[in-house]
């Protein structure tokens, strides 16, 4: 198994890991590498999240856990991804053949040009590795496969908001928001109901605690409710 390493250090100048284009599994586009890869498939991702289909599609965005960097899959051990920060700089190691270099405060932003921010995040809900600085990642859009598959007593349920439990800035790093996924293209039908529900009607008894209008932010509302107690 070959690991590939890259530094992604905020305020830094970009340096791609190979300059070249690479093919789009997903639409055959050949994109070149860095933040503008990483943006296209993030785009090609979030739609298949949002069952938005594209045409002429040559595969499938992969249903489990689709890789950042490929889109593809990471079920069976594939395209593992760790993150490691030391100082003020971040290290991505991922098995992925087409891990590159991006810079990872940028990438965390909304832009326009790049509206994707599909970025490796460790879950501050699961257990450390010990001995490691380097820490198991998961993908931002996968978060909404994550927190129900191995937190669901963190997610919104009968027995209560289940979310209150989860740091508020963690939360903020993983939320999508609307502008983020309207830019994507996605339909505001094709975004969950209760999203756009919380954005447009602040009626439900926790948005009348508060007089603060409700941003742009996306709420993690969407993730599937626990119809059952389950264990944390």
């Amino acid at each position: 198994m070959t690991w590939k390493s890259t530094r992604i250090a905020s305020g830094s100048s970009q340096r791609h890991g190979h300059l070249e284009n690479a093919e789009c599994y997903q639409c055959g586009k050949a994109v070149p590498s860095g933040v503008q890869r990483r943006a296209h498939f993030g785009e090609h991702i979030l739609r298949a999240m949002r069952s938005q289909a594209e045409g002429n599609l040559r595969e499938p965005v992969g249903t489990a856990m689709p890789c950042g960097f490929c889109g593809r899959s990471t079920d069976n051990g594939r395209c593992t991804i760790l993150l490691k920060k030391s100082n003020r700089a971040f290290t991505v190691i991922s098995t992925c053949s087409t891990a590159h270099t991006f810079l990872y405060g940028p990438a965390c932003k909304f832009l326009q040009s790049t509206p994707s921010t599909n970025i490796p995040i460790v879950c501050v809900l699961c257990h450390p590795k010990p001995g490691s600085a380097a820490q198991p990642a998961v993908w931002k859009y996968n978060m909404l496969q994550h927190l129900p598959d191995h937190h669901p007593g963190h997610i919104p349920s009968d027995s209560g908001p289940g979310l209150l439990q989860v740091p508020a800035d963690f939360i903020q790093r993983i939320t999508i928001t609307l502008e983020e996924e309207r830019k994507i293209g996605i339909p505001l039908e094709n975004i969950p109901p209760t999203l756009f529900s919380a954005l447009t009607a602040p009626t439900h008894s926790a948005q009348a605690e508060t007089s603060k209008p409700q941003s742009k932010r996306r709420v993690l509302s969407d993730l599937p409710r626990q119809t059952k107690k389950t264990r944390q």
